[in-house]
């Protein structure tokens, strides 16, 4: 399982680099191979081939390979920590409470572009409360689902509250809703490497606690494992990841619910590979999409719309397959 797992990363590394070159290409202007590789000897270049290329196409595509490895990591990180195969890194109201800080951005300073900002801050706050809210001994797995809807669900009855109140603010938040990769900046993108890099290296050093969970949290505290401690700092982590890749790219669903199912498929139930390639898939699932969505005859529609349904039915599959006692 090991070398398949090896194996299977490597081709997926293989195929997100191939899908990132493809994507530069692809364009309303075409770009051929070898004007994209003289691009990337010429960054400097006030050439319009090397402008386009950087910047506009290579941060949109490494943004969404970042996005995406950062939603699929998340979306192990939860599944593992909660034993629930259809769990989502927005499961803990990350994502109710990026829409709050979006809109109280937006509307409190609709010209100073600080939706990200305010994006990250709400997802972050949410993450927060939401571990907060379940740090108590004894507290199980069903519960911390239950607090992560009642919080989504309170979150996301403020942002339309305020949104009624405010229509000006509406057309801008909607677009946000539904997710986009063509305002990722290249400062950004050095914060997603960054906060990908520590949650990756973080979650790898709780993978032999991953382990010990899966097999159930009374047996995980028979082994010496501080489920308390490890629940709380990997909730923190997943949702730290999640609201830096909300910031960067508004709500886009599905892919960490996807990645981490594949990964498993792969490279079976150990945490120290699924972690890794539930990243590696995410990415390349995201870029893919992005192109996807930029590529249609009718114009560019937003991402999420892409994910969802792709997304969408492939959740509805695995809840059928729960239902017949399949495992998932």
């Amino acid at each position: 399982m090991r070398s398949r797992g090896g194996l299977f990363g490597g081709l997926m590394l293989a195929l997100l680099l191939a899908e990132m070159l493809c994507a530069v290409m692809i364009g309303p202007t075409g770009i051929p191979p070898a004007q994209v590789f003289s691009a990337f000897g010429h960054p400097g270049s006030s050439q319009v081939v090397a402008e386009i290329v950087w910047q506009v196409r290579l941060p949109r595509v490494i943004g969404a390979a970042l996005v995406g490895a950062a939603l699929g990591l998340a979306g192990a990180i939860l599944q593992a920590l909660l034993r629930n195969p259809l769990a989502d890194p927005y499961l803990i109201g990350t994502s109710s409470g990026a829409s709050l800080g979006a809109t109280i951005a937006q509307i409190t300073a609709p010209g100073l572009a600080l939706v990200p900002l305010g994006a990250f801050i709400g997802a972050a706050g949410a993450a927060l409360l939401a571990s907060t809210a379940t740090r108590a001994r004894g507290v199980g797995s069903v519960t911390i689902v239950l607090v992560g809807y009642a919080l989504s669900v309170i979150l996301g009855a403020i942002s339309s509250l305020l949104l009624t109140f405010n229509h000006s603010a509406l057309l801008q938040i909607y677009f946000w809703f539904l997710g986009g990769l063509g305002s990722v900046s290249w400062t950004q993108i050095s914060l997603l490497l960054g906060v990908l890099a520590l949650g990756l290296g973080l979650s790898l050093v709780y993978r032999r606690e991953l382990d010990a969970l899966a097999i159930g949290e009374r047996e995980a505290q028979y082994l010496g494992v501080d489920v308390g401690r490890t629940r709380l700092m990997l909730l923190l982590l997943a949702g730290l990841v999640t609201a830096v890749a909300v910031s960067a790219a508004g709500l886009i669903g599905f892919v960490g619910l996807v990645a981490p199912h594949v990964a498993r498929r792969a490279a079976g139930a150990a945490h120290g590979r699924t972690l890794a390639l539930s990243a590696i898939w995410g990415g390349a699932f995201l870029v893919l999409a992005d192109t996807v969505a930029r590529s249609l005859p009718v114009g560019e529609i937003p991402v999420g719309i892409v994910t969802a349904i792709i997304g969408g039915p492939f959740f509805i599959w695995l809840l059928l397959r729960r239902e017949r006692g399949v495992a998932v």
